[in-house]
């Protein structure tokens, strides 16, 4: 899974995108994408299926890198005070999970 952030504050704009490849259960591959506000419980996804891995993998790291052209970072890569800041609603993202 790859999660990747926004975060500028004089735009008010807090978003997250998360990207995975799960096997379905009809023996395919999908690239699911879910994106949103930080903190927010409501969001959007995306399922997008592939007949192998490779391609599936290939169109993660595709739109991975699309994104991070966009702005889009790691968790890692954000100053120590956007981490603080965000830390505790990112945790309440996770546990919806969509």
């Amino acid at each position: 899974m790859i999660t990747l952030y926004r975060v500028d504050d004089g735009q008010n704009m807090h978003r997250f995108y998360h990207l995975r490849v799960e096997q379905t259960l009809f023996g395919g591959w999908a690239v699911i994408r879910e994106w949103g506000r930080i903190g927010s419980r409501k969001g959007q996804s995306l399922e997008e299926w592939f007949d192998a891995a490779g391609p599936a993998e290939a169109a993660l790291q595709k739109l991975a890198a699309a994104k991070q052209r966009k702005g889009y970072q790691k968790p890692t890569t954000l100053n120590t005070e956007t981490k603080t800041k965000f830390t505790r609603r990112t945790k309440v993202q996770l546990i919806f999970n969509f």
